[in-house]
């Protein structure tokens, strides 16, 4: 989703294919879609990038930090332009991307589903989760500011 979220905000021009995941099993739709498309890990975000050819096929980016640095070399606007701002915004996606365990852990992305009730209690519960969100909020005030 995020890099879904950056190619709409910078006005990018893409193709979205939605899969619908059933599972991670070799025979499944999810997986076999994502093969014919190109997805050597089988997972998502994937980026076709058809500008560009590796091995004769076009370009799969997976990772959406990977993909991030794909799109910035195709639309320079996606990093600050100043190199001090640049790393702090750089620093911000990669503890975005691979820090916040518990929220991670205890609220994993469901976009189909109600889950107020349970994330009140998963709120109440787990002070790790409040500590995650705290550290969010804190994250984006600075970069913010």
């Amino acid at each position: 989703m995020r890099p879904w979220v950056l190619l709409r905000g910078l006005g990018m021009r893409f193709e979205e294919v939605s899969v619908r995941f059933d599972s991670f099993d070799a025979d499944s739709n999810f997986t076999q879609t994502l093969g014919q498309l190109g997805a050597a890990t089988g997972k998502v975000p994937l980026l076709i990038d058809d500008s560009v050819t590796h091995n004769g096929k076009p370009l799969a980016v997976s990772d959406s930090l990977a993909i991030v640095e794909r799109l910035y070399e195709l639309n320079p606007k996606v990093w600050p332009n100043d190199a001090a701002t640049r790393a702090l915004a750089r620093s911000a996606c990669a503890e975005m991307h691979s820090g916040f365990g518990s929220l991670r852990s205890l609220c994993p992305m469901n976009i189909e589903a109600d889950l107020a009730d349970q994330g009140h209690l998963l709120w109440r519960d787990n002070q790790d989760l409040r500590r995650d969100v705290a550290r969010l909020e804190a994250l984006w005030s600075e970069l913010l500011s």
